[in-house]
């Protein structure tokens, strides 16, 4: 079953396009080759040659401009190379012998050498500019290999991520699924990806404070503000219980969006455990050249996970500022 890189969101698709780039190896990567998970810094809106280049590929604006952004040095190579050393080069043969065949007319062949160099000028410059775009179409649309998931799985942060990467594996080892499995499973993958990458990371237990005992220890620095003497000691102790409460508040805030998001990552791991058992299961019996799904059950698998990604990744969407109740802890303590 062939799996691309931006089925498995679009962080973790731009990492792999992005050592597809480097290594020069389209879809055959060198095993060992470390990729980078975070997301290109220098994105910037897509040009028209851009987006000529990754038409059809059926990538959104944003995934556009980050794949770009994260194989620009690549194609800026690519492109300098052809154009720069072929058009170039031979554009100034052509233009030499041209001025040479104006200044001294019939001169040996100089008009049809300055004509071929004016042509391959002409391909180099065109080259240059059709390169990167037949370059990107591979390292977009090429299959996932077993080799390229490994070194993803090395960058999983949780045991939710390690599910995912196995269901991939398993998925990319089966060959010749019927057609309809194989969308569905490909469409569940999919959408399974991003909502995890939609998805806030765990928080640990050390990272969430007690709201309680802060209140409790604004309370108590509270009270010794007010009794102090010292106006100046006064003052650093009731603005320390402020800043207290208000972690207080920013914690309680937070808490229920953290516990649907825990909620959330534990119902994906179970949809992500169960699609993998499926895949298991249904393959047991041999090839899957030689099923069809009969009663349906991997497709209904497929479909649910799917359907219950969707729903993950919108309300992750909904409550993007699930961390910035954490973050606003962080910079007051």
């Amino acid at each position: 079953m062939e799996i691309q890189p931006l089925d498995l969101g679009t962080r973790r698709g731009v990492a792999s396009i992005h050592a597809r780039a480097n290594s020069m190896q389209g879809g055959n990567f060198r095993r060992g080759r470390r990729l980078s998970s975070q997301t290109p810094t220098d994105v910037r809106p897509v040009g028209a040659i851009g987006k000529w280049w990754l038409r059809g590929l059926g990538l959104d604006p944003q995934q556009e401009a980050e794949v770009l952004a994260s194989v620009r040095n690549v194609t800026r190579g690519m492109s300098g190379g052809l154009i720069g050393g072929f058009g170039g080069g031979f554009g100034t043969n052509a233009l030499v012998m041209g001025i040479v065949s104006a200044t001294q007319p019939g001169s040996g062949p100089g008009p049809a050498l300055a004509a071929i160099f004016g042509t391959l000028a002409v391909g180099g410059i065109a080259a240059g500019i059709a390169a990167p775009r037949a370059m990107l179409r591979r390292w977009v649309s090429s299959p996932l290999t077993e080799s390229e998931l490994d070194d993803l799985a090395s960058h999983a942060e949780d045991a939710l991520e390690k599910g995912f990467f196995q269901l991939v594996r398993d998925a990319i080892r089966i060959d010749n699924a019927p057609e309809k499995v194989a969308t569905e499973v490909r469409s569940a993958i999919a959408t399974l990806g991003q909502a995890i990458e939609s998805l806030p990371a765990t928080t640990s237990s050390d990272a969430l404070l007690d709201g309680e005992s802060l209140r409790a220890d604004a309370a108590e620095v509270r009270a010794r503000g007010l009794a102090d003497a010292d106006a100046v000691v006064s003052e650093s102790l009731l603005r320390r219980a402020d800043a207290l409460e208000r972690q207080a508040d920013a914690i309680g805030h937070s808490a229920q969006s953290l516990r649907r998001a825990a909620a959330l990552r534990d119902e994906l791991g179970a949809q992500v455990e169960a699609l993998r058992l499926g895949l298991g299961a249904y393959y047991a019996g041999g090839s899957l050249s030689s099923q069809s799904d009969g009663d349906g059950s991997l497709t209904r698998l497929a479909s649910s996970a799917r359907a219950v990604a969707m729903e993950a990744g919108a309300l992750a969407r909904a409550n993007t500022e699930l961390d910035s109740p954490l973050q606003t802890v962080a910079r007051s303590s």
